[in-house]
């Protein structure tokens, strides 16, 4: 990061914090919810996890053939990327009987490798509002043994994280993969969280239809590089709609991209 990007980007941040009239935590009452994946990654840490494995060789051979079908799809724009997740999703049981360090192993790997990329704005918006006295929240279907590294590596240190447990058993991977944060991360945080935080002076940063429920959920809601369907939510509802591209962000903070 170059310090001319920075300042500008501090500068934006401030300016939008203005416009979206965030006030400072009493006490800590205050949190801001985020998906990783996408919204602060620049890559998705479940796909850069299969994609090494495949790399590696360590899938079952049609298990692995699904799993490049369904990624070139995705290239040439046939299939939509949360479509080919659910591919990858599907051929998880296949890794049953890896071991937990074997799978923490190649997640170490891959965060250090090439993990550790992030989009700028979201990620000093997060410290930000993290000085402000924001309790910070990830709400991700990432792996968690995963998800942890990736935050680490990036400097995102947060006071909760919510993300898909894989069930190990004697250090041994199940086949069996809790997915309740990814069937509705809206009914997720209202459960969890409407005790602990007025839900309507909170945030919540998210990039794909599946962060749908969670931005409902919440006072503020901030759409980072959104796909079609989220634009077009966040249109409709008026929510902020942050697009960073290189060193450029365009803010639009009623959500109206199309005029």
């Amino acid at each position: 990061m170059n310090k001319h990007s920075a300042e500008l980007i501090g500068k934006q941040i401030e300016g939008l914090l203005q416009v979206l009239k965030v006030d400072t935590p009493v006490n800590g009452e205050m949190a801001v919810f985020f998906d990783i994946d996408g919204t602060v990654s620049r890559n998705d840490n479940l796909e850069m996890l299969i994609t090494e494995i495949t790399d590696r060789d360590l899938l079952p051979e049609d298990k692995e053939c699904i799993v490049e079908k369904a990624r070139m799809l995705w290239k040439n724009r046939d299939l939509d990327f949360e479509d080919y997740l659910k591919e990858v999703i599907e051929i998880l049981p296949s890794l049953k009987l890896f071991s937990e360090d074997i799978l923490e192993k190649i997640a170490e790997d891959v965060v250090s490798g090439r993990g550790g990329h992030y989009h700028l704005f979201p990620w000093m918006l997060l410290l930000r509002l993290k000085m402000m006295g924001y309790k910070l929240i990830a709400v991700s279907g990432a792996p968690s043994f995963m998800a942890k590294k990736y935050l680490s590596k990036i400097g995102l240190f947060p006071w909760a994280l919510h993300s898909s447990e894989w069930i190990f058993d004697d250090g041994v991977f199940t086949g069996e993969i809790d997915l309740t944060i990814l069937k509705n991360k809206g009914d997720f945080i209202e459960k969890t969280y409407k005790d602990v935080f007025d839900l309507s002076n909170c945030i919540a940063l998210g990039d794909t239809a599946s962060d749908i429920p969670m931005l409902e959920k919440v006072g503020k809601a901030i759409a980072i590089n959104p796909t079609f369907a989220l634009a077009q939510k966040a249109e409709k509802e008026k929510w902020t709609v942050l697009l960073e591209r290189k060193d450029l962000v365009i803010t639009f903070p009623d959500g109206q991209l199309w005029g």
